[in-house]
C-alpha cells in the first residue's frame, strides 16, 4: 500500500498524480525525438484536465510552461514555444506603485479624471483643447451627481475645474453644459425632483387572486349527509343478512 504522505509533493495539484508520473516518465527518455511527441501527447492531456486554461491568451504558452515547471525546469524538447526558465526563488518581484490619496483633489472625481486635466493644460489652444474641456466638465458634472443627487449649478462645476487645473483650464464662455436631467438619463437613472426612481412608480401592482370559496369544496353539503347516512344503512342491512 502507498500513501500520499511517502509519495513526493505535487508540483501542481490541478493535473493530479497521474500527470506527474507522466512527466516523471518523459524526462527519462533517451530519445529527443520521442520525448517530444510525448510531450505533445501531455499537453493535450492537460488541456482536457485544466480547460479554464484556454480562456488565458496563449492558452499554449501556459500549458508548456506548467509542463516545464512540472518536470522542475529541466524538460529538453522541441517545443512550438520558448520554455520559462526556472525562477530564482531569493529574487522578489518589483513593487507596485499605488497612487497616493493625498493627491486626488476631489475623490468623487477619482483619479483618472485629474489627470486628464494634466492631460488637457498640455494641449495648444484651439477648437480641438476647448471640446476636451467641454467633456472633462460635463464628464466632472455626472460624477457629481452620481455622489450627490441634489442638482448641481454650471458655476460650481467651472470653480472645481479650475481648482483641479490650478487655474489653466477654463470653460469656453459659448458652451453651455448639459443639463442634470439629460445627465442622469445618459447613465440610465432618470430620477424625479425628490430623487427617487420614477420607472419604479410606474410599475403596477400585479392583481391579487380572490381566495378560494370554501363553498366550492362542498357544492352540495346536504348531499353529503345523505350520502354518509345511506352508506352507514346499507352496512346495516348487509350485517343482518349474515347473522
Amino acid at each position: 500500500m502507498e500513501y500520499n504522505t511517502t509519495r513526493p509533493a505535487l508540483v501542481m495539484r490541478e493535473y493530479g498524480r497521474n500527470v506527474q508520473k507522466m512527466v516523471d516518465h518523459l524526462v527519462n527518455i533517451p530519445d529527443k525525438e520521442e520525448r517530444t511527441k510525448a510531450a505533445k501527447s501531455i499537453i493535450q492531456i492537460m488541456s482536457q484536465l485544466n480547460p479554464q486554461v484556454k480562456d488565458i491568451n496563449d492558452y499554449r504558452q501556459k500549458l508548456w510552461d506548467h509542463l516545464q515547471a512540472i518536470s522542475d525546469y529541466t524538460l529538453e524538447v522541441e517545443a512550438p514555444c520558448e520554455l520559462a526558465p526556472k525562477p530564482d526563488p531569493e529574487k522578489r518581484p518589483e513593487r507596485l506603485q499605488y497612487s497616493n490619496r493625498r493627491d486626488i483633489r476631489f475623490s468623487h472625481y477619482g483619479k483618472i479624471l485629474q489627470d486628464m486635466v494634466a492631460k488637457a493644460i498640455e494641449f495648444e489652444e484651439g477648437p480641438e483643447k476647448d471640446a476636451l474641456v467641454e467633456l472633462i466638465a460635463n464628464q466632472m458634472k455626472k460624477l457629481y451627481l452620481s455622489w450627490n443627487r441634489d442638482s448641481v449649478t454650471d458655476e460650481l462645476i467651472h470653480d472645481q475645474l479650475a481648482e483641479i487645473s490650478s487655474g489653466k483650464l477654463k470653460v469656453p464662455e459659448h458652451v453651455k453644459l448639459a443639463s442634470n436631467s439629460d445627465l442622469n438619463t445618459r447613465a440610465g437613472t432618470p430620477l424625479s425632483a425628490s430623487g427617487s426612481n420614477t420607472i419604479n412608480k410606474q410599475r403596477k401592482r400585479k392583481p391579487m387572486k380572490p381566495p378560494m370559496n370554501s363553498n366550492r369544496m362542498n357544492r352540495n353539503p346536504g348531499n353529503g349527509g345523505s350520502h354518509s347516512s345511506n352508506q352507514n344503512s346499507g352496512n346495516n342491512n348487509f350485517n343482518n343478512r349474515n347473522r
